[in-house]
């Protein structure tokens, strides 16, 4: 669905099934990931990239189910660079996989683990909830990841070398723990998604209810948030960020059922 900055719906465009992460590149192309489907015994459905043209009409697609280099399991995030690089956080195979703008691969890192360059390697290897989640770049270039399992935040040149990584799960400023409270059985913290503003600032959101604005370094600036609730100012699973024009920051207030729009100044 597309919005005016007040909230006010302009366009309602239909894609495929389940979709995921969402970038938009200089020209208004819009890249959609779709998470897999199908039940025990039948083949996996989806988990593939959709782009489609301002006015919703599918351009083309790429991907399947697997593990093979340009196959997916549950991708999430993308993040487009100034080169045309698409960058996809392909969960649970636990890789940035990375493609030009007509799905052509063109090659991926990480694998299972908690050093660094591997994810999620402290969750289920089976579940996406151990991330790569989310994919930003900012204005050198460079590429960063969120994981929620280790609650940390890794960073990356543009062809996938290794350069810092930080954070934890504790429940704190400056940290992304916290439990989601939304599941009795089910032990959710850490980040989830990011931007990065015009000054390489990153907002990264945790699903704990905490909205953190860090330096590309890691340094912990300011945040908002941390009660988990309905109110206004209040989240309950916060996830995806964008930013507008104007500076001001949208988030994703994924179990409330609402988009939140704050004046975080410049």
């Amino acid at each position: 669905q597309k919005f005016d900055t007040q909230g006010k719906l302009l366009k309602v465009m239909p894609v495929g099934d389940f979709p995921g992460g969402m970038a938009v590149d200089a020209d208004g192309t819009l890249y959609i990931s779709h998470f897999g489907a199908g039940r025990a015994n039948e083949e996996r459905k989806v988990d593939r990239i959709t782009v489609h043209g301002p006015d919703g009409t599918l351009l083309h697609e790429w991907g399947r189910f697997g593990t093979a280099s340009g196959e997916f399991d549950e991708p999430g995030g993308l993040a487009i660079s100034q080169d045309g690089r698409v960058y996809v956080a392909d969960q649970t195979n636990r890789r940035v996989q990375v493609f030009d703008r007509l799905g052509k691969f063109l090659f991926e890192w990480g694998k299972y683990g908690v050093e660094p360059g591997q994810f999620g390697g402290n969750s289920n290897p089976k579940s996406r909830v151990g991330g790569p989640q989310f994919v930003a770049i900012d204005s050198h270039g460079d590429i960063y990841t969120t994981e929620a399992s280790v609650g940390r935040i890794q960073r990356f040149t543009a062809d996938g070398k290794f350069l810092l990584q930080w954070g934890t799960n504790d429940d704190q400023p400056g940290a992304f723990g916290g439990v989601f409270t939304g599941f009795a059985n089910v032990k959710l913290q850490g980040p989830v998604a990011m931007i990065v503003d015009p000054q390489d600032r990153l907002w990264i959101s945790a699903v704990g209810g905490r909205i953190q604005q860090f330096t590309r370094e890691g340094k912990y600036l300011r945040g908002f948030g941390g009660v988990q609730g309905s109110e206004p100012g209040q989240f309950y699973a916060p996830h995806g960020l964008a930013l507008d024009s104007h500076g001001d920051l949208y988030v994703v207030d994924l179990y409330n059922h609402r988009i939140q729009k704050f004046d975080v100044g410049k």
